[in-house]
């Protein structure tokens, strides 16, 4: 008998963008794909993201727009008495932009949504003990803030948000996006 695999942060992602697509198939609304630097309090790291969002013309009247992000936090190592540690995050975010203010070139939002984020540790050594790893996985909601500021190729953007559940931490960030296809 075979099992029905788990939800998975892309089939969330894909899911969210398929429902983006057909809610807002009567409008020309404009994909915005980007790029941001990231810091997590609780990783104690920076990391990369890039991220999409696509706004639902007829939802909400036109405030909320759907999407998501992946972040690599970079690697963290350690070394002493022996042994030599590593630390690798990452995480997937579906979320949802509610439009709290609007005023060209101008606008705030708040945040909202599912986090899911992966760590795995690698610790190698010398004498009985060569090598150790192991992962964990955690579910966690995102709640917080962002705002953008439109300039001719697109839109600079900067967000503070905190993620609930086991990893516990605020991330700040500051990126772009780029408008994509639509109006």
């Amino acid at each position: 008998m075979k099992r029905n695999a788990p939800l998975s942060p892309v089939r969330i992602l894909l899911a969210l963008a398929t429902l983006a697509v057909f809610t807002s198939s009567g409008s020309m609304a404009q994909l915005r794909l980007g790029g941001s630097l990231h810091y997590g309090s609780e990783v104690d790291a920076l990391g990369l993201q890039v991220n999409g969002y696509f706004p639902l013309a007829e939802v909400l009247e036109g405030k909320l727009s759907v999407g998501g992000d992946l972040t690599y936090f970079f690697p963290k190592t350690q070394e002493g008495f022996g042994f030599k540690s590593s630390v690798n995050y990452f995480s997937v975010n579906a979320n949802g932009h509610y439009s709290i203010y609007e005023s060209e070139p101008t606008s705030a939002y708040a945040v909202g949504g599912l986090n899911y984020t992966r760590v795995s540790v690698d610790i190698t050594g010398t004498g009985t003990l060569d090598r150790v790893s192991g992962s964990d996985a955690q579910m966690g909601l995102n709640l917080g803030v962002g705002g953008e500021y439109e300039v001719g190729f697109g839109h600079v953007f900067g967000e503070l948000k905190y993620v609930l559940g086991s990893t516990d931490q605020i991330v700040l960030g500051a990126g772009v996006r780029i408008p994509v296809g639509g109006q």
